[in-house]
């Protein structure tokens, strides 16, 4: 493994599906060093694919690769009667388009005629051509657009070239272009789905236990494509996204991955879903080793580092550079911001004293509405703040000789159209439109503040006190005059605030239209004061995004900017088959909240084939309240890399810290800093209730922080927004202090979730020869347990050392061993646990009536005698053993964790004396036996037959599985019962029904279970999947020892 210096990346190497004759692919490719640490299955695959397609390099060997693994994956049927799906999780650029083509390639070879590629946008039908006509692939392609929604098509061969939004349209309804698809298709369907662009089924509904995909949870998309999977179950489902998965609850529509459901290793979604947010990052991060293990997830990347040459040098402009773009705000800009915030500060009082005086209720969809747009218009705001220094940086690259790239995500298009229709109606001069942000505050005011009348009734069916519309005789409601007064003063207030311009005008009103490439959803923009459709001659609206990509690779236009809607699936790169072979340089001017979106915009000019990489600039405020954006894209980057890399590091870059202030220290620090203001402990920097009060984080007296939002760091981070430059930036460093220190005393504790921890060892060796544990059965991947040995340094601390930071609460000797502590309070949200220092180790947390019971206090002179003697005597580094279980995890996880397996999920990279690398979960001395009986190892049970089980269990035994379930003896209706108790393991009703258990709900509870002479036919079924372990009636209770230092 050949690890890019300074980097979590490897250089990729194709392991084992080697082709003769494929050719190297055209870009410098690495994956993550988690994922380098892990082999792919043995290749058992022949594929079929022409033999021109590989030697004329059509397709490069690591596509050939993608190929073969997942004609392998789909060859395998899952349980539940259906094929196993494969993910491609290649980063853009690699070239997913003609992966898609090739496996369809490949299948038709073996006589099937009929595919689907669902893709994001009609406009990339031609890039689907191309891609088709480049690996030659000898079928039409069949665009659902060219087809009214009643039509047959009449094609009895071809790739369906459709789109998610197309196939969702009236999901909830008829469902026309869906079925317009099935009908195509055929009922025994067995070809190639692919999901091309996946990462936009996120969010849908999966319904447990195998039910049918519903329409009201979720989006219409994922709903779509979850039923279109089961309505095929034969299909070779093919997911393609480089981010597929933002977070684990994203992943509900790849059921084809064998992760949930019949015979899996978690009964549903839910259930698999619950096990990740558990698990946390080391569990995200594991996932998809182990998807590539079983063979069933690819993801490569083009490296972001440096190309060589056979000499070692460095190619020039071969590497992605970063440089942030930070404004600082201009003593202009600070007071235009100040008077900003203090007219959102005098809206927030004006609604709340308006809902008093028309007597209605707080309502919470207003006050959703409110700070929503709140923050919407700020980080506009922020936004436009940066463009002066954004506009001569671009015009410096276009005199260089670069090209320049510029990425946002709104246009504000939305709102332009509503001005632009208000004006016509008014009969105004166009020229004479406000193009700024003052237009989300207008419309906030107009549409939300409380100008009708209300009275208090009660309520004469329960009682309660209401608050009811007042209306007139004829119906109407009745206006409180005060509060219109009140509505247009404050608009009045608004049309005297000075705001900049809305960004993406200003670039294209500033370089010209004729100058820009613009590649956005929207449909009309501003062009010399006039608002006008978009629209370029002889050129077909639907093609105007393809048109003006282009123009740029031409090098007719050396400026881009595309949008959100415009972004996905585009190639604006230094392509070198393109004229414009200029370096490129991206400007990230607006981040979007999505992290795969993000991901996505990055890859629009970083791609295979390129004359050079990317300069990416990111475009930044000195202001605390753009942190919140900052934060939300680097926690989901970070939570993205784990899940699609293996590694929670692989795709944050240099631009962002993979950290997230909104974890459990975040809201520690938010509850301690909250409650610090209102204890006044921060007037000396100005900061108080009144603060608080501007923020709307305090309850209706005015006295304290709301209950369900001292710990909303989220909130906090949105809400900060609204307070004075000084004073945003001065609350958010105070919070990020008390958040540092959090995750420090964390650390210090070992409670820190590190996601991939190195172990820190010299001399890391193997101790024994590694030992198999399971054989993943579809696809032959081992599970491992490495015993490993290394010296590792010893944490010692001296006297003067816990003295100054540790004993605030003095010193303590336990009864037992006689060992001293120093003692210390626990965090401010712990005030019932001391932390208990060592001579050495880790500091432990102890609850204060066990500390009170097992220890005694000691004297400061005579603890130290004591601690200088021991610290003598301890050696600098000691030998320890380390066991690491690598390989497939997620095919055993139900045996391994859970209520009674392993309870934390700690996953660690040991790199070995001899080069190896080992990357798996990091057990500890007392795991070991326990996961080996749970895998059947070293218990004569797991090999007992059905009717061995049976004798045991009439003769009284209580049989545990190796999932945790147990088998007893019962009586159920008068019949001597063979019983299935689930002992709180989630269960799949459908697997349990294929063994044959019956199902019965008996005084509210569910059981399943058998009777006695039908048992030994069942139990053969239950005990080839779930294998018998131990017998708990024959276990006596455990003996609770004096363990140090909880003695």
């Amino acid at each position: 493994m050949r690890v890019q210096e300074g980097t979590v990346f490897a250089e990729y190497r194709v392991q084992k599906a080697l082709v003769r004759g494929t050719q190297p692919h055209p870009a410098n490719v690495v994956e993550s060093t988690a994922m380098a640490s892990v082999e792919p299955p043995d290749v058992t695959y022949q594929h079929q694919l022409p033999a021109e397609v590989i030697s004329e390099g059509r397709i490069s060997g690591l596509q050939v690769e993608d190929v073969v693994y997942a004609g392998q994956a789909t060859e395998f049927l899952l349980p539940d009667g259906s094929r196993k799906g494969h993910w491609n999780g290649d980063g853009t650029g690699i070239g997913k388009g003609r992966e898609i083509y090739a496996f369809m390639y490949e299948q038709l070879q073996h006589g099937r005629l009929k595919h689907v590629h669902v893709s994001a946008s009609h406009q990339l039908c031609a890039d689907a051509e191309r891609d088709r006509d480049a690996v030659g692939v000898l079928l039409p392609i069949v665009h659902q657009a060219k087809f009214k929604p009643t039509d047959s098509i009449p094609a009895d061969s071809g790739v369906f070239f459709t789109t998610y939004t197309m196939l969702s349209a009236d999901f909830g309804g008829e469902r026309p272009r869906f079925k317009q698809l099935i009908d195509w298709l055929g009922p025994d369907f067995d070809g190639a789905i692919a999901f091309d662009e996946a990462h936009l089924m996120k969010n849908a509904a999966a319904a447990p236990h195998g039910g049918k995909a519903t329409v009201d949870e979720g989006t219409l998309r994922g709903n779509m494509g979850i039923a279109l999977q089961r309505t095929f179950p034969l299909a070779r489902v093919r997911y393609f996204s480089a981010t597929g998965a933002t977070e684990a609850r994203h992943m509900a529509p790849y059921e084809r991955l064998g992760l949930w459901g019949d015979g899996a290793p978690f009964p549903d979604f839910a259930s698999f879903l619950i096990a990740m947010e558990r698990g946390g990052v080391a569990a995200m991060e594991m996932l998809c080793r182990d998807l590539k293990s079983v063979g069933t997830y690819l993801a490569r990347t083009i490296s972001y580092g440096p190309s060589r040459l056979p000499d070692g040098s460095v190619v020039p402009e071969s590497a992605v550079e970063y440089e942030p773009l930070l404004h600082r705000l201009t003593e202009d800009e600070q007071r235009q911001y100040d008077e900003i915030a203090d007219l959102w500060s005098e809206l927030l009082i004006a609604f709340e004293a308006a809902e008093q005086n028309a007597c209605q209720k707080r309502n919470a969809s207003r006050y959703a509405q409110f700070y929503a747009a709140q923050q919407r218009f700020f980080l506009q705001l922020m936004m436009a703040y940066t463009l002066p220094d954004v506009l001569p940086e671009i015009q410096k690259d276009l005199a260089q000789g670069r090209s320049v790239v510029v990425s946002l995500f709104n246009t504000g298009e939305a709102q332009a159209d509503r001005k632009v229709r208000d004006a016509r109606a008014q009969g105004v001069e166009l020229t004479e439109l406000d193009a700024t942000p003052r237009e989300m505050i207008v419309q906030l005011i107009e549409k939300q503040f409380p100008i009708y009348q209300y009275r208090e009734e009660t309520d004469p069916k329960t009682g309660n006190v209401i608050s009811v519309r007042v209306e007139d005789a004829a119906g109407n409601p009745e206006i409180n005059r005060e509060n219109q007064r009140k509505q247009r003063e404050l608009l009045d207030r608004v049309a005297d605030v000075d705001f900049p311009h809305n960004p993406m005008d200003a670039l294209v009103s500033h370089f010209g239209v004729h100058n820009v490439s613009e590649i956005s959803g929207r449909t009309h923009r501003w062009e010399y004061g006039k608002y006008v459709r978009r629209k370029i001659r002889g050129v077909h609206r639907r093609q105007l995004n393809e048109y003006e990509t282009r123009l740029f690779q031409n090098g007719r236009k050396r400026l881009a900017i595309f949008s959100g809607a415009g972004a996905t699936g585009i190639s604006v790169h230094a392509d070198s088959t393109a004229r414009n072979q200029q370096r490129r340089v991206f400007y990230a001017f607006q981040l979007s909240w999505s992290a795969d979106q993000q991901m996505q915009a990055f890859g629009r000019v970083h791609r295979s084939n390129q004359a050079s990489a990317p300069i990416i600039r990111l475009s930044l405020l000195d202001l605390a309240g753009q942190k919140r954006l900052v934060n939300a894209i680097s926690k989901r980057l970070a939570a993205l890399g784990a899940l699609t890399k293996g590694e929670r590091h692989s795709l944050s870059g240099e631009l962002f810290r993979p950290e997230d202030v909104t974890d459990q220290y975040g809201k520690a620090a938010l509850t301690r800093l909250y409650r610090q203001i209102g204890l006044n402990e921060h007037v000396e920097v100005g900061l108080g209730l009144r603060d608080l009060e501007r923020m709307g984080v305090l309850n209706k007296e005015k006295t304290a922080v709301r209950d369900n939002y001292v710990a909303n760091v989220e909130q906090f981070l949105n809400r900060i927004m609204v307070l004075h430059v000084e004073k945003q930036n001065r609350i958010f460093e105070l919070f990020y202090e008390r958040y540092l220190e959090a995750v420090e005393g964390a650390k210090r504790a070992g409670a820190f979730d590190f996601g991939v921890e190195e172990i820190r060892a010299r001399n890391l060796r193997s101790v024994a020869e590694p030992q198999t544990l399971f054989v993943d059965p579809s696809s032959g991947a081992r599970t491992m347990l490495h015993e490993l040995e290394g010296e590792v340094d010893v944490v010692r601390h001296t006297f003067e050392e816990v003295s100054r930071g540790y004993a605030e609460e003095g010193f303590y000797r336990n009864h037992r061993s006689g060992r001293i502590y120093a003692a210390g309070p626990h965090l401010e949200t712990r005030p019932d646990e001391v932390l208990l220092t060592a001579v050495k180790g880790a500091r432990r947390a102890m609850e204060r009536f066990e500390l009170s019971k097992k220890y005694e206090p000691v004297a400061t002179e005579d603890a130290r005698a004591w601690w200088d003697a021991e610290h003598a005597n301890a050696p600098a580094t000691e030998p320890r053993r380390f066991h690491i279980l690598s390989g497939a995890i997620f095919p055993i996880y139900d045996k391994i964790m859970g209520s009674s397996g392993i309870q934390s999920m700690k996953i660690a990279r040991a790199i070995l004396v001899d080069g190896r690398a080992l990357v798996g979960l990091n057990l500890s001395a007392t795991d070991v036996p326990s996961v080996k009986q749970r895998l059947g190892i070293g218990t004569p049970l797991a090999e007992a037959s059905a009717t061995e089980i049976l004798s045991l269990l009439v003769a009284g035994a209580v049989i545990e599985l190796d999932n945790g379930w147990r088998l007893i003896t019962a009586r159920i209706a008068g019949d001597d019962v063979v019983e299935t108790v689930l002992n709180g393991v989630p269960a799949n009703r459908k697997e349990l029904r294929r063994y044959g258990l019956c199902e019965e709900i008996i005084n509210f509870k569910r059981r399943w279970f058998v009777v006695q002479d039908d048992a030994p036919e069942v139990l053969a079924q239950l005990l080839t999947h779930r294998k018998a372990i131990r017998d708990m009636a024959s276990i006596e209770a455990p003996v609770i020892s004096d363990d140090d230092p909880g003695a």
